[in-house]
């Protein structure tokens, strides 16, 4: 399901850590993926994963 009208436009934190100073993020105003210090203030979303038939 698609519904970007839910997401505030902004970086959100992902669960996955990239080193241990780092974590990695997601825009969900232009789409970019990256890498931010964790002292960075971001958001976090909950998604739950479910198959597509």
């Amino acid at each position: 399901m698609n519904v970007p009208e839910l997401f505030e436009e902004g970086w959100y934190w992902t669960s996955t850590q990239y080193s241990p100073n780092l974590a990695w993020s997601q825009s969900f105003d232009d789409g970019l993926q990256g890498n931010l210090v964790k002292d960075y203030e971001g958001r976090v979303r909950v998604v739950r994963r479910f198959p597509l038939n």
